[in-house]
């Protein structure tokens, strides 16, 4: 068996709350991960936001190389 490493593109569609477009973009970019919100309780407090549904639109693997 052979160990390859893969290219995999995902975009979502997140739900935010926030104060601005700007923002709402940059909350989106600092605090969610791997689909998972990471941001804290005192991160929303402080920022002012909160983030709803998200929906994964892309899940595509656009590359592949052998590795070993």
């Amino acid at each position: 068996m052979r160990t390859y490493k893969a290219l995999l593109d995902r975009s979502y569609s997140i739900k935010v709350n926030a104060e601005n477009e700007d923002m709402a973009k940059e909350l989106c970019e600092w605090f969610y991960g791997d689909i998972t919100d990471d941001s804290t309780p005192e991160d929303r407090s402080k920022h002012r936001f909160s983030f709803g549904e998200i929906e994964m639109l892309i899940n595509e693997a656009t590359g592949v190389e052998v590795i070993d």
